[in-house]
């Protein structure tokens, strides 16, 4: 998103998104980052890499400042559908007075598993802003094959018991990870269950370290696990300087996949170097008995 901005000779201003506010703005903050130069608040929810949503406060919120500000809102939803527990999506055009300056944004690739297809659409109701979308498109991204389309107008027009099973699969496998991150990351890396989406975004303890030569603690992990336990990984620092110390993972691999990954990252942080001196230093700091 940040390269479409500039693409467009706009400047991104950045406004994070909080662990301890289980990955949402801080909305006092948000506020504070808008400026008379401001035209627009983009916001993505379930969000990726974090898996953070905001609630319907959080949007309320949002609205009363989009409509004081007469700001437009940019609501990228590809994770819609891909929600757990008693997590529910809601969508900020939904919201009274909000649908008339919102983009929201969607895909196929999120609900329907269609990732490599590529098909996604958008809703708005100004018919002007409709033709300069299409006008950037067409000279851009160009066509979509027409095989494509068509498969995306059967998802949605077929039964939709298959958003639900995917979604309770995807719910499965993310607490088979957490499961397997408490039983063989335990110390290294830690984090709760997202809301959405479906990557776990994990915190590393900065005292584990692969290389002292590397300066991101992020890529110094992942780097580690993919070249020696062959472990798909992404640092946290690639989503911006806020995620430096974090890593994200993919939960929506089978499950034979996943047990195989976290077999394998119990191994690496069990086999020698510096992850074993970092258990041995870590279990030499724990009570002998067992208190809490």
């Amino acid at each position: 998103m940040p390269g479409n901005i500039l693409a467009a000779r706009a400047r991104p201003i950045g406004c994070p998104v909080h662990e301890d506010l289980d990955w949402r703005f801080d909305l006092d903050e948000l506020e504070s980052a808008i400026t008379p130069a401001t035209r627009a608040i983009y916001l993505n929810s379930p969000h990726n890499p974090t898996g953070g949503m905001f609630t319907r406060a959080d949007l309320e919120r949002i609205a009363a400042i989009v409509q004081a500000r007469d700001l437009w809102l940019i609501s990228d939803e590809a994770y819609e559908d891909v929600v757990f527990d008693e997590a529910r999506h809601i969508s900020p055009a939904s919201l009274p007075g909000l649908y008339e300056r919102t983009i929201s944004v969607y895909t196929f690739s999120k609900t329907y598993a269609m990732t490599g297809l590529r098909l996604g659409y958008l809703a708005t109701p100004d018919a002007t802003l409709r033709e300069r979308i299409k006008k950037v498109l067409f000279y851009t991204c160009s066509n979509v094959t027409s095989i494509v389309q068509f498969g995306g107008i059967g998802a949605l027009e077929g039964p939709q018991d298959c958003v639900a099973d995917y979604r309770e699969e995807l719910r499965i496998r993310r607490n088979l990870f957490y499961e397997g991150i408490r039983e063989h990351a335990a110390g290294i890396l830690s984090g709760r269950p997202p809301h959405g989406a479906f990557y776990a975004f994990l915190r590393i303890n900065p005292e584990w370290r692969r290389d002292s030569a590397t300066t991101s603690l992020s890529w110094s992990l992942a780097e580690h696990l993919i070249k020696a336990g062959r472990i798909g990984c992404v640092p946290g620092v690639d989503f911006g300087p806020r995620g430096e110390g974090y890593i994200r993972f993919c939960f929506a691999r089978s499950r034979d996949e996943l047990r195989g990954a976290l077999e394998s990252m119990g191994n690496l942080f069990r086999g020698g170097g510096a992850a074993d001196s970092f258990k041995s230093s870590l279990a030499s700091r724990q009570p002998r008995h067992g208190s809490s």
